[in-house]
C-alpha cells in the first residue's frame, strides 16, 4: 500500500476525517415501484452552485425513471424545513434531497425517518448520508498552483460567512499556505456576486503595487468583478496579478483572459444522490431478515473530485 505524503495527510486533516468514495453508476430501479418521485428542498433560487446541483439531481432521477418535486424554503432555519419536508411528504414524495444545509448539523434538529434523506455540501451531524464536492481539494490545488508559480503568498477572496462551501475553500487555502511556510493573509470578504469581486479588486488596487501577486476567488463570478476591476484600474491579468476562480462555469473560458478554475462535476453528485436514495428505497422494500444482512449505509460524506483546468488567468510573478 503507498504511504499517504505530507501534504495528502494534513488535507485529511483540514477535511475532519471525511472519506471520499468512488462515484456510483447510474441507478437502476427495475425492483422499485414506478412513479417514485424525489422532493428536492433549497434554501435559494439564485446561486449557481445550487442550481447546478438542482438541475443535476433532476436529470439523475429522470434517467432513474423518477420524477422530481422542487420545494424553495424562505431561511435556513429549522421551522422552515419542517414546513418544507411536510408539505413535500403531503405530495407524496418518496425520498427527500436538501441542499446546502446547514441547519441539518445541529443536533436538535431531526427529519422524520419515513423519507429517505440525502443532503448535499453539508456535514450533517444526524447520520444522513452527505454528498460534497471535495471543496478541500479543490481550493488546495488552487493555492499550490499559484504558489508553484513562484508566488510568495496567495490572497483570497472569500464567500460569505455561514456558507458551508465558502468555509471549506477558505480554511483548505489557509492550511494549503502553512503547509508551504508561506505567510496567510487576511482574507476579503465577498458575497457571491461579480459586485463584490468588483469591490475587492478596487481595494486590493489601493494597496502598493507588487503587494498582492495572486488572488484565489472562491467562485467565478467573483473572479470576473475582480477582473473588471483590474482592467478598469490598469491592472493586468496574469502580469501583474494572477487570478484562479472555482466552479468553471460555461461562461469561464471565455472571460478575458481565461480563467485558470476549478472544475465542478455536478452530474456526479445528482448521480450519487439518487444513487443512494433508491438503494435505500430498496432496503425499505426487502423483508426485514433480508435489509440486515446488508451492509448498513454509508453515512460518511461521499467526496465527489474536482479538478483545477489552467487557463491564461495565471501566470509567475513580475521580477
Amino acid at each position: 500500500m503507498r504511504t499517504m505524503g505530507i501534504a495528502q495527510r494534513v488535507r485529511a486533516a483540514v477535511r475532519s476525517g471525511r472519506d471520499r468514495v468512488e462515484v456510483a453508476p447510474a441507478p437502476v430501479v427495475d425492483d422499485l415501484p414506478p412513479s417514485l418521485t424525489i422532493g428536492i428542498l433549497t434554501f435559494s433560487l439564485s446561486q449557481l452552485g445550487d442550481l447546478h446541483t438542482i438541475a443535476s439531481v433532476t436529470a439523475a432521477a429522470a434517467r432513474a425513471g423518477c420524477s422530481t418535486a422542487l420545494y424553495g424554503l424562505r431561511a435556513a432555519t429549522t421551522d422552515d424545513i419542517d414546513q418544507g419536508i411536510s408539505r413535500l411528504i403531503a405530495r407524496k414524495v418518496d425520498a427527500l434531497v436538501v441542499v446546502e444545509a446547514e441547519v441539518l448539523e445541529t443536533p436538535e434538529f431531526s427529519v422524520p425517518s419515513s423519507v429517505p434523506l440525502v443532503v448535499t455540501d453539508c456535514v450533517a451531524s444526524q447520520g444522513y448520508p452527505a454528498v460534497s464536492m471535495d471543496q478541500v481539494d479543490g481550493a488546495w490545488q488552487a493555492t499550490d498552483h499559484l504558489l508553484d508559480l513562484g508566488h510568495r503568498t496567495v490572497h483570497h477572496l472569500a464567500g460569505p460567512a455561514g456558507s458551508r462551501v465558502a468555509w471549506d475553500r477558505t480554511r483548505a487555502w489557509r492550511a494549503s499556505l502553512r503547509h508551504r511556510g508561506r505567510s496567510v493573509p487576511q482574507e476579503f470578504l465577498g458575497d457571491w456576486t461579480p459586485l463584490s469581486g468588483y469591490r475587492a479588486g478596487q481595494a486590493i488596487m489601493e494597496r502598493p503595487r507588487g503587494d498582492v501577486t495572486a488572488v484565489f476567488c472562491a467562485n467565478d463570478q467573483m473572479a470576473l468583478g475582480l477582473m473588471r476591476a483590474f482592467h478598469e484600474g490598469g491592472v493586468r491579468v496574469p502580469d501583474d496579478i494572477s487570478v484562479v476562480g472555482f466552479d468553471d462555469v460555461g461562461e469561464a473560458e471565455f472571460f478575458w483572459p481565461p480563467l485558470t478554475t476549478v472544475r465542478q462535476d455536478f452530474d456526479q453528485v445528482g448521480v450519487l444522490c439518487v444513487g443512494l436514495l433508491t438503494e435505500e428505497l430498496r432496503r425499505r422494500a426487502l423483508p426485514p431478515e433480508e435489509a440486515a444482512q446488508l451492509a448498513p449505509v454509508e453515512t460518511a460524506p461521499h467526496l465527489v473530485p474536482v479538478e483545477l483546468v489552467v487557463r491564461a488567468s495565471t501566470g509567475p510573478p513580475r521580477r
